[in-house]
């Protein structure tokens, strides 16, 4: 992106698919001019991977490719969807966040919330959260399809 001399970006942004999205009077981009908010999709994808291991009582999770990485993690877990239990703020491992659970988690529903460092030299933090069901066994799986086991 290339914003032409004397016209106005206000912001620039990563949404959790890795679109660049900016607000601003006019932006040039790739040589059009746009108004108002323009979203970007980058060339490479967001990857976001779960793992579940140790008899299903250790969750991981983490961002990969283009998607942007997290300084802090925290996971909960449900049985329905609609009622959010703490499991615990995740320790880096890596590029991976994880923490241990009490009790085995296949089945459940699991939620991450992410944060991240945005704005002019990290200061603001933007939050992404993501929520999948769990398989009723240990495996990997990713953006909400199970795969198979790294």
């Amino acid at each position: 992106m290339d914003p032409t001399t004397g016209l106005l970006v206000f912001a620039l942004a990563l949404d959790d698919r890795a679109h660049l999205l900016t607000s601003g009077l006019t932006v040039a981009i790739g040589g059009s001019s746009r108004g108002g908010v323009t979203r970007l999709a980058l060339r490479e994808p967001a990857r976001y991977r779960w793992f579940l291991e140790q008899a299903d009582t250790r969750l991981c999770w983490s961002a990969e490719d283009a998607a942007p990485r997290p300084f802090a993690a925290r996971f909960e877990r449900s049985d329905t969807g609609d009622q959010w239990q703490l499991l615990g703020d995740a320790q880096r491992e890596g590029s991976r966040w994880c923490v241990s659970a009490p009790a085995a988690l296949g089945g459940q529903w699991l939620r991450v919330t992410a944060q991240y460092r945005s704005g002019l030299a990290g200061t603001s933090t933007s939050l992404l959260q993501r929520t999948w069901r769990s398989p009723q066994r240990s495996a990997l799986f990713a953006d909400g399809f199970e795969a198979s086991p790294p």
